[in-house]
This record gives structure tokens, C-alpha cells and sequence, in this order.
């Protein structure tokens, strides 16, 4: 059985909500959800989506060059949180593809690349190697890669009509993520299901409506951009 969507980790379910938002707002009726693995399906009820990415759970897999689509194919297509898993010069040939498809809409969100966010996940990548002796796969792609800047995400889509919103507190993120590096002792370790239920109430989104700001700060959490074609 599925878990309800506020269930989700805050992260996930904010970056969802607020894609899902402005697809609503648009009035999309068809969606590509680009480096997904369906959830975002589930914000969009109502709503032909398909989620495309190099490996399973997607619905359709591709080589992570060219989409198997033809040109306008969808209304809109989302990508939530791949761009910092490609190295920069990647990145534009990427966007690139993403627009193609697309007849209408384009949503692209990444955390936002500020000094103090870069800074966060290196030290949350080095707990991870110093606990768990080995890397932390996205952890290390984020660092390796490097996170969008702003400026990148403009010149991605440089000549189209750009919103751009941020969102979030790195900070708390980096807290957020340290906290289930914590070694589990007594009853808690004995009774594996309380930790659990417990972390799922604590970051649960009852009612949650993400705050979206107009300008970044140095601790904003993730970048969006709206793009209309």
C-alpha cells in the first residue's frame, strides 16, 4: 500500500508540490517527467504523465542523451534534481532535449548552488565516508559535478520567458540528512518499527504549503525554473 503523499520526506514532497502547482496552473494535460521514477504522477491526478529516465522504476529508459520522443510530444516536461548528477558540460545539450519535447512548458529545479549550500554537502558527504566507509552516490555527483548556479539556469533557457523561484533552507536539509547518520541505541534499536514511525510523523507535510521566494538567499535550498516556450 502506498504511503499518502504527505508521507513523503519534505524534500520530495516539496519539489513535487510545487512542480505540480504551476503544471495545474498552466493547465498541462500532458507530462514528461524527465529523470523521474513516477511519483510525480501521483500530484497530478487527472494528467497524462510519463516518467522517463536510465533506469527502472521509470516507465520508459533511454540512454540519457536523446529522449525517445518526437518534437512537441508533450505539453510539459519536468525535470526535478538530475541536472546536478551531470557534469557541466552536459548540462546544456540536456536542456536542450528537454525543450525539444515540449510544446508548451518546461519545469527544471536544482539545488541552488550557493557557496554555503556547496559547502553543506561536502561536510554531509564526508560524515557519510567517515560512518559508512564508502560514498554516498548522489552525494558525491553533487559534489563531483558541482550544483547550479542561478546564472547557469537562466543561460540554460536563455530565450524564453523565465519565472525563477527558490525555496527551502540548505541548512535544514544538511541537518535533516545528518540526523539519520546518528547510531540507534536501547529500545529504539530493539524496536526497529518506532524509529521509523517516528521520522515519518517528524517530517511528515500535514498541510504543508511550500513558502517560494522571488530572489535566493545563501541558504535556499533549491532553484526552480518556470520556462514557457
Amino acid at each position: 500500500m502506498k504511503l499518502p503523499l504527505f508521507f513523503q520526506p519534505r524534500d520530495t514532497y516539496e519539489r513535487h508540490w510545487v512542480a505540480a502547482r504551476w503544471l495545474r496552473a498552466q493547465g498541462a494535460k500532458s507530462v514528461l517527467d524527465v529523470g523521474g521514477e513516477g511519483l510525480l504522477r501521483r500530484f497530478v491526478p487527472g494528467v497524462s504523465c510519463v516518467s522517463v529516465n536510465v533506469c527502472a522504476p521509470a516507465e520508459v529508459l533511454y540512454d540519457g542523451t536523446t529522449l525517445p520522443f518526437a518534437d512537441a510530444s508533450f505539453d510539459a516536461v519536468v525535470s526535478l534534481d538530475t541536472l546536478e548528477h551531470l557534469p557541466a558540460d552536459r548540462r546544456p545539450s540536456f536542456v536542450e532535449e528537454l525543450l525539444r519535447v515540449a510544446s508548451r512548458l518546461v519545469v527544471l529545479a536544482a539545488p541552488h548552488g550557493s557557496e554555503t549550500h556547496r559547502r553543506l554537502e561536502q561536510e554531509a558527504l564526508a560524515a557519510y565516508r567517515a560512518q559508512r566507509g564508502e560514498d554516498h552516490p548522489y552525494l558525491r555527483e553533487h559534489v563531483e559535478y558541482g550544483l547550479p548556479t542561478a546564472e547557469e539556469l537562466q543561460q540554460l533557457c536563455a530565450g524564453h520567458a523565465l519565472e525563477m523561484r527558490f525555496c527551502g533552507d540548505c541548512r535544514r536539509q544538511a541537518r535533516a540528512f545528518l540526523s539519520t547518520l546518528r547510531p540507534r541505541n536501547g529500545l529504539l534499536e530493539r524496536v526497529p518499527v518506532v524509529p521509523d514511525m517516528i521520522a515519518i510523523l517528524r517530517h511528515a507535510n500535514l498541510g504543508a504549503v511550500p513558502r517560494l521566494d522571488a530572489s535566493a538567499a545563501e541558504h535556499s535550498n533549491r532553484a526552480y525554473l518556470f520556462v514557457q516556450k
